[in-house]
């Protein structure tokens, strides 16, 4: 199942760069703004083909195919590899907002919308994580991926909040996430193994916050119990098969309260640090050569 997503992944990443090679450009948005402008001289009636569509969310879907499996050093440089393929993130997030704009209206707007609304949401996760924000920048991005939240149930934006939301100036109380997680839970009928898996993990994070509490601890052992019987029978209970969920590890800064999902280390983020740590050792190696 892994080998298939990565195997997936690179696929993708062999026809961005013959999109780039298609239109002499160097990086991937090169080759949208090209399917862009020729877009726009075509009448809105003309739909768009299979072919079309997965050109236009080859981005969102490669990232997302990587982020189902467990890092690893191969997915690690293959995701920094299409990350360096795709070009300025500015750039794209001007290109989701002009192809928005050009189907409007047609019978393409809603599929674009959701192509463009899980595009930004990436855009905003990989600036988080990749770029050097100020705290201010950060939250700004933040801002833009809850003002996403009201407009799409997509797992992967939810699932992009929960790991982005943690490096906010101001990181949302347990009682806030609660209301978010009650709300992904009922929008997906409680079938998502993501909802169910993140449903778990804060009520974990609220028992821990007040061990006190006996109602909180009951509901922790409810929720683990709730995603474990589902997760053996999904056919019956009507949920996904897909075996991938996220690895988060308990993590509360020091001399702080667990009182939010800044507690959690996203597994990705740890390994993502060792590797950085290990490229870093072996250019040092080089150099006293």
């Amino acid at each position: 199942m892994e080998h298939g997503y990565s195997s997936d992944a690179l696929v993708r990443k062999v026809v961005m760069l013959a999109a780039i090679k298609s239109v002499g450009g160097s990086r991937f948005v090169d080759f949208l703004k090209v399917f862009l402008n020729q877009r726009k001289e075509k009448e809105k009636s003309s739909t768009f083909s299979q072919e079309d569509k997965y050109m236009l969310s080859l981005v969102p879907e490669s990232f997302a195919n990587l982020r189902a499996v467990p890092i690893n050093e191969y997915n690690a440089k293959l995701k920094d590899s299409l990350l360096d393929n795709l070009g300025d993130l500015e750039e794209l997030k001007l290109l989701c907002e002009d192809l928005k704009e050009a189907t409007k209206g047609s019978s393409d707007e809603a599929w674009v919308d959701v192509v463009a609304l899980k595009t930004m949401s990436l855009v905003y996760s990989l600036e988080i994580e990749r770029k050097q924000l100020e705290p201010g920048e950060a939250d700004e991005r933040i801002r833009s991926l809850e003002e996403l939240l009201t407009k799409t149930t997509d797992e992967e934006t939810m699932k992009i909040w929960i790991r982005c939301v943690r490096q906010s100036s101001k990181v949302p109380s347990l009682k806030a996430v609660r209301s978010k997680m009650d709300r992904w839970l009922k929008e997906t009928g409680r079938r998502s193994p993501n909802a169910l898996f993140y449903n778990y993990v804060v009520a974990i994070l609220e028992a821990l916050s007040d061990p006190n509490d006996t109602e909180k601890m009951k509901r922790a052992t409810v929720c683990v119990r709730e995603l474990l019987r589902k997760r053996k029978s999904p056919k019956s209970d009507g949920v996904s098969q897909d075996p991938s969920l996220p690895v988060e590890w308990l993590h509360p800064k020091e001399g702080h309260h667990i009182n939010s999902l800044d507690s959690l280390l996203y597994h990705e983020d740890l390994v993502r640090e060792y590797l950085k740590g290990k490229l870093l050792s072996a250019k040092n190696e080089l150099a006293k050569r």
